[in-house]
């Protein structure tokens, strides 16, 4: 059964994620941020401008494809954004909570310098 897509607004600011209070967090180790519904990642997918370039993928030092994987998020393909991250990246959710992305791969971002954060 196949679901026709919703439409969404494009969105130019970044969606912030989630986080667990510090009253929540204060006596265990579980996780703090809460992620994304798929809804607010699709969102936040759809700031990309699919430059041509892909300077988020020059900025990887893994060599990970960024823009293919926003594009695959944006369509509401996370089996095939996972499977594209993992082609570079066997341990994405451990170098994922290292990974100075403001850096990496947003600081090249056109977005960011077309005032959009």
């Amino acid at each position: 059964m196949d679901e026709k897509p919703k439409k969404r607004t494009l969105r130019p600011d970044r969606i912030p994620v989630a986080e667990r209070s510090p009253l929540e967090r204060v006596e265990d180790f579980r996780e703090v941020p809460l992620g994304y519904t798929l809804d607010q990642a699709r969102d936040e997918a759809d700031r990309c401008l699919n430059c041509k370039k892909r300077p988020c993928k020059r900025g990887c030092p893994v060599g990970i494809d960024c823009g293919g994987f926003v594009d695959r998020v944006s369509k509401g393909d996370i089996k095939g954004a996972v499977k594209l991250v993992k082609e570079k990246n066997l341990l994405p959710a451990i170098t994922g909570r290292v990974c100075p992305q403001a850096e990496q791969c947003e600081g090249p971002c056109l977005v960011g310098k077309k005032g959009t954060s």
